[in-house]
């Protein structure tokens, strides 16, 4: 699973097929888990990790516990993925709305 959230988190920052997405979660935890996580996936409605590190203060983050760290990882993969210092910078001010937001 944690290898899963690294390749989903690379695969969202640079915008991937949702077909190759569906085979990286197939391809790391099997069928059953895969399928059941997809629908799950689908119905997250994330926002866009790269508008996210544009502008911080535009985006309105999920207030679900589980779906606040998919949108989170997905930002931190998208920095680790294009590793500027701007980028760092721009990933803290993500996490600084984020707990500002949702403080629990």
């Amino acid at each position: 699973w944690e290898m899963l959230s690294r390749l989903l988190a690379a695969a969202f920052a640079i915008e991937a097929s949702m077909e190759t997405r569906r085979n990286l979660v197939i391809g790391c935890v099997g069928d059953g888990a895969g399928l059941e996580f997809l629908t799950w996936l689908q119905e997250l409605d994330l926002p866009n990790p790269e508008a996210a590190l544009m502008d911080p203060d535009s985006v309105d983050f999920p207030e679900r516990g589980d779906r606040l760290y998919a949108a989170l990882s997905a930002v931190a993969g998208a920095v680790a993925s294009d590793p500027t210092p701007d980028r760092w910078l721009a990933g803290w001010r993500v996490l600084e709305k984020a707990a500002s937001q949702s403080p629990d």
